[in-house]
């Protein structure tokens, strides 16, 4: 298997970087707690997942606010779900935004509910900025996300568990930074474009020499 080469130093910056103008840009004061999602709104992401765990969160006695970035079909529904479960005066629908590393510098902590995904870069991106990912343990997620160490996984639909990890990390701030820490520690390297770049040539030399080997 040969992993994504992602130029994460260009997109996403570390934990510090500009995390107070991010903050102030979307009115989030620095002691709220700030759980993020990134994608396209449609129904394999779940998004409804989302904020069923978020008045959850709340509902716990977590002062915490919602950023929903990215766009698409199921957006009108998740605004109006928003109002009905009551959460809508915390949550900040920014729509599609092409420049993702001031949100992720604003996030406490990034959530991934969906019901399946390939490799999820944002979570890979999340990881990078130093924000541990709460999401749901489906295709190559755990390959990204390990349980425990630098985010948590849970299944498909647990909207109970999702919000019960999102607390945990709303209040251990220790433990944000460690998982934060680990996280990038492991995914610069492992999701590096030179490391992408090594992995194909290692895998055209092989080709190469078994077809040599084939003709003689």
């Amino acid at each position: 298997m040969i992993r994504l080469g992602i130029e994460l130093e260009q997109r996403v910056a570390p934990e510090q970087n500009g995390r107070a103008e991010s903050r102030r840009y979307l009115g989030i004061p620095e002691g709220r707690f700030a759980v993020g999602w990134i994608g396209r709104m449609t129904a394999v992401k779940r998004t409804d997942d989302v904020l069923v765990a978020f008045k959850q969160l709340r509902a716990n006695g977590v002062d915490a606010v919602l950023c929903l970035v990215g766009d698409g079909p199921d957006r009108v529904g998740l605004e109006r779900r928003a109002q009905e479960l009551g959460v809508a005066r915390h949550t900040l629908f920014l729509g599609y935004q092409e420049d993702v590393a001031q949100f992720y510098a604003a996030f406490d902590t990034l959530i991934l509910p969906s019901g399946n995904e390939g490799t999820p870069v944002s979570a890979i991106e999340a990881l990078a900025a130093g924000r541990p990912v709460v999401a749901t343990r489906v295709g190559g997620v755990p390959d990204v996300v390990r349980d425990g160490q630098d985010g948590f996984l849970v299944e498909a639909g647990a909207t109970d568990d999702l919000a019960d990890r999102l607390e945990r990390l709303a209040r251990d701030p220790e433990l944000r930074e460690r998982m934060g820490k680990e996280g990038r520690a492991r995914v610069l390297p492992r999701y590096a474009v030179d490391r992408l770049v090594d992995d194909v040539d290692r895998l055209y030399r092989s080709l190469l020499s078994e077809a040599g080997a084939r003709r003689c």
